[in-house]
């Protein structure tokens, strides 16, 4: 597994991908770059190993986070995905 998908879900790469492409087309799409830039937590980690910088790490983790705009889609009012969508991009 690698970051942007989680356990039994969808990889969230794939999505940007799919939905911009149906968005802005093949000509925009090959020409785009989603940037993203990910670190292990040894590499978060490496600045504070470094007695020069005076910083010490009290504790260190990562946990998937749950998108509160799912979240509002599938419990809040607005759960036909038409609707979130009007009610989402003004």
């Amino acid at each position: 597994s690698f970051l942007g998908r989680t356990p039994g879900k969808q990889c969230m790469h794939s999505n940007f991908s799919d939905l911009w492409l149906k968005v802005a087309g093949a000509e925009v799409h090959a020409q785009t770059n989603f940037p993203n830039e990910y670190r292990a937590l040894d590499a978060c980690r490496a600045a504070f190993e470094n007695p020069f910088v005076g910083l010490a790490l009290r504790s260190i983790e990562t946990d998937v986070v749950p998108c509160p705009y799912h979240e509002e889609w599938v419990s809040g009012p607005k759960t036909d995905a038409r609707a979130a969508a009007e009610y989402f991009v003004p």
